[in-house]
This record gives C-alpha cells, sequence and structure tokens, in this order.
C-alpha cells in the first residue's frame, strides 16, 4: 500500500521518512519515464509497500546495539585533544501481521524506537587563560567584555593555539598586541530519539475489490545539532502522520480502478533553541566575531508545518498491445 504524499513547500529533504525494515515488502525507483500519476516529480520516485497480514500469524522481534568501543579516534581529534564521545545506540522493534476473519480481513502492525544517548564534543575555539587574564587588564568595566565572558564561564582554550591581533588603540593609537586563543573542546549530553509506529488493515470484499487503510506515525528530536557558545545550542525536532485509505477494484482481466484519499501533517523545527540553551540565547542577536567563537543564535530560524489532503483516482486499461493509464489528483495543502 504505497501513498504519493507531495511536499513542494520549504526545503528539501525527506517528508516522512519510513524506517521500520521489517515492514517492507517492495521499495521500487523509477528515475525516467514516470507513470502518469508521478508526472510532477522533478527527480527520481522512491515507492515503499508495506507488507500486509496473511492467513497465519506472524512477526519478528529485533535489538540492535551500537557503541563508541567499536570506533577509532581521528587524527584531527588527537591533534586537538578532543576526547573520544561515549554513546549508546539501541533500535528495538516489532512486527505482527496475522487474520481478523480467514480469507477476508488482515492487520498488519509494526513499531521501532531508535535511541542514542552520548556525549558530544564541540570544538570552541576560545581565549586561553592567560589571553582572559590581559583582556580583562585591557579593557576594565567594557560591558561587551562582561557580556562574552559572561557567557564563556570557565570554559578555557589550549589545544592548537594561535594569536588574535587586537588592533590600535581608537584613542592613543598604539597597537595593542595580540591575545592567544585556542582550541576548547565543550562535551555534552546529546539524544536522538525517534519512535515511529504503522498500522495496516485488508479487507476483501470479494475477490476483485479490496479496501486497505494504513497509519504512519513518525516523530524524532536531535540535541544539540549544534553549539556556537557554551549556553547557544541549537536543535531539531520533528513530527509527522499520515493516514491512508485505499478502494481497488477489478472490472476484468483488462480493466482496474484504484482510488486514494490520504491526510498527512508534517511539523518540523530545523534548528530550534534547545532546552540546553541559556535563557540569554533566546534575546540575544548573533554576534560574530571572525575566526573565533562567539555567542549569540543566528536569526530566521527555519520550520515547516504543513496539512496535505490528497485524492487519486486512477483507471488502468489494456487495449491490444496498448496500455491505458489516466486519472485525477487534487491536492489542498495549507
Amino acid at each position: 500500500l504505497h501513498d504519493a504524499l507531495p511536499i513542494y513547500i520549504g526545503f528539501t529533504g525527506v517528508a516522512q521518512p519510513f524506517n521500520i525494515a521489517d515492514a517492507v515488502e517492495e521499495v521500487s525507483a523509477q528515475t525516467a519515464n514516470f507513470s502518469v500519476e508521478f508526472g510532477r516529480a522533478a527527480g527520481g520516485i522512491l515507492n515503499v509497500v508495506t507488507k500486509s497480514g496473511t492467513n497465519r500469524l506472524h512477526g519478528t522481534l529485533f535489538w540492535r546495539y551500537q557503541s563508541q568501543r567499536f570506533n577509532s579516534v581521528s587524527n584531527l581529534d588527537r591533534l586537538k585533544g578532543i576526547p573520544q564521545s561515549v554513546f549508546a545506540h539501541n533500535l528495538v522493534g516489532f512486527t505482527a501481521g496475522g487474520r481478523v476473519r480467514k480469507n477476508k480481513t488482515f492487520f498488519f502492525v509494526g513499531f521501532q524506537q531508535d535511541t542514542n544517548h552520548s556525549t558530544t564534543t564541540f570544538p570552541l575555539e576560545v581565549p586561553t587563560a592567560a589571553a582572559v587574564d590581559r583582556l580583562r587588564a585591557l579593557f576594565p568595566s567594557n560591558p561587551r567584555l562582561d557580556l562574552y565572558l559572561g557567557a564563556l564561564g570557565n570554559l578555557r582554550g589550549s589545544g592548537a593555539p594561535f594569536d588574535v591581533p587586537l588592533g590600535a588603540d581608537p584613542q592613543s593609537g598604539l597597537d595593542r598586541g595580540t591575545v592567544q586563543f585556542a582550541t576548547a573542546p565543550l562535551t555534552l549530553p546529546a539524544t536522538d530519539d525517534s519512535p515511529e509506529w504503522l498500522g495496516r488493515f485488508d479487507h476483501y470484499i470479494s475477490g476483485k475489490h479490496r479496501l486497505s487503510g494504513r497509519y504512519i506515525y513518525d516523530s524524532r528530536t536531535t540535541t544539540p545539532v549544534s553549539v556556537l557558545f557554551p549556553g547557544f545550542v541549537t536543535d531539531t525536532g520533528e513530527k509527522n502522520q499520515n493516514v491512508l485509505l485505499s478502494d481497488s477494484y477489478t472490472f476484468g482481466p483488462s480493466y482496474t480502478n484504484e482510488l486514494r484519499l490520504s491526510f498527512g501533517q508534517l511539523d518540523a523545527d530545523q534548528v530550534r533553541i534547545s532546552s540546553q540553551s541559556i535563557p540569554l540565547a533566546e534575546t540575544l542577536p548573533r554576534i560574530v566575531i571572525s575566526d573565533v567563537a562567539s555567542p549569540g543564535v543566528p536569526p530566521g530560524l527555519p520550520f515547516r508545518h504543513a496539512k496535505n489532503f490528497l485524492l487519486q483516482e486512477t483507471q488502468t486499461k489494456l487495449a491490444g498491445r496498448h496500455t491505458l493509464r489516466y486519472g485525477l489528483e487534487l491536492l489542498r495543502q495549507v
């Protein structure tokens, strides 16, 4: 049971991922010569057909585990003194399918919980301890320096040091020399949680007439995605739902009809201020200082909230050596 769910707004990327591998019956990819119902596609078409139940009860139970114990440390991290991130990635789930009425009504359900808890280290170019002391001596009672160092907290750079020129004093014209910045590893707890549900039914009214329905729910929260400065953290969150009803009828060996009704709701915050951020992240404009880390969160964080109502009516007719495929599609997107 497949469904074309058009997404024509927002930004590129998968609108609603489907990740329960044991619930997949068939995958097909079309890169050219699309059939009529996919005529608006710009690149390629990927269809995922989910499994249905049978007269016999069947299912799967699975668990996959990953850890940093199986990973190596990169040479760049070794150079900068960045420790290896610790994580535990668990993927658990199940599928089950069977009959409600023999040869008539069938069900199939699936669930998957993808949980990745870890520590993630973000390298930030910040002043060394000596640079902080010198900046305070050069700029006493400076509110902008107080803001910067207040957000910086106790983090100090130590790896791969480099000099940052301070320029000339605007009043005396004397060169103020340089201060030393270096890389500091900021380690934060990280989570990437993604539950997904699938429910499907198939009911055969007759050998020629079948009704089917499917519901998919998935959500994902990933934090942190980026760390611009200590206390200025962003993450992502999304939640998607899709309901599909399908009515298939075979008039004869050369004539079929399929009616599909679909509703999809997609809510995604591609970048948002994380709960790990300090309150100042909600109000402070982004401050940009060349080559070093600085506080603030960029404005205009992208989001996408959409509701799609879709009706598709498709008929296929075999006429001699020809196949005629025609239909109607109505989409309302809010």
